[in-house]
């Protein structure tokens, strides 16, 4: 399986999604605001899954 498929833990809920790191990733998909992706920056390490995106939203 190509590296960028594979599936990887998310750094918040640390469930299992597939993150491609391009456009392509479901998470290119959501708008937030600068600020949070500010604050995604500050506490998380690595990518999160597109359902805690959109709980950190609200």
């Amino acid at each position: 399986m190509d590296a960028k498929y594979t599936p990887t833990d998310c750094a918040r809920c640390n469930k299992l999604h597939i993150c491609t790191g391009t456009p392509l990733c479901k998470c290119y998909e959501i708008p937030v605001s600068a600020e949070l992706l500010e604050y995604i920056a500050d506490h998380f390490e690595t990518c999160l899954c597109p359902i805690c995106i959109e709980e950190l939203k609200k």
